[in-house]
């Protein structure tokens, strides 16, 4: 199997559904793994050199932390 060149993906996902882009799904992965992985595993995954430039795709669930920054 021929991998989906990346233009192809656009338009498939264009006709689903217009707010969403392909790169939004890198943002979903990524914010994912987030949950699970260090910093330095996120960096190997995402091919990005440090974690300062990760802050631009990831996006946590605040429940993934609850409970882990004292309130008090």
């Amino acid at each position: 199997n021929k991998p989906m060149h990346r233009s192809t993906a656009f338009r498939i996902i264009k006709k689903l559904d217009s707010n969403i882009w392909c790169h939004w799904f890198r943002h979903q992965r990524l914010s994912h793994l987030a949950e699970n992985l260090t910093d330095r595993q996120l960096i190997g995954i995402s091919g990005h050199r440090s974690s300062q430039n990760l802050e631009h795709y990831v996006r946590l669930n605040p429940s993934a932390y609850e409970g882990l920054i004292p309130t008090e």
